[in-house]
């Protein structure tokens, strides 16, 4: 997208939104990461999430899904909506190491 009145601090920044993954509706982890690679391809400067990992529970996101999750890196970081607590966990490194 082209905005004549972006600031120049912000040309060129490459950005990926992802959003509502709603783990629990998912059963197929092949499916899932095949997703988070075509993220991953836009090579982008940062990746913000901007709805819901889970349906209900931090428990859908099994030891499989969490290995997926922490594959997303982002030069500038990986920034979760702040109300959802998983992905502010997963975003932060934090999520593989829960048991």
């Amino acid at each position: 997208m082209k905005f004549g009145s972006l600031p120049q601090a912000f040309k060129g920044l490459k950005i990926v939104q992802i959003s509502d993954i709603h783990t629990g509706s998912f059963d197929n982890h092949a499916a899932v990461a095949h997703g988070i690679q075509r993220a991953l391809d836009q090579n982008a400067d940062i990746i913000l999430f901007t709805g819901d990992l889970v349906n209900n529970h931090a428990d859908e996101v099994d030891p499989k899904y969490q290995e997926i999750y922490a594959r997303l890196k982002a030069p500038m970081g990986c920034i979760p909506r702040l109300a959802t607590t998983i992905t502010a966990i997963m975003c932060t490194g934090l999520l593989p190491r829960i048991k």
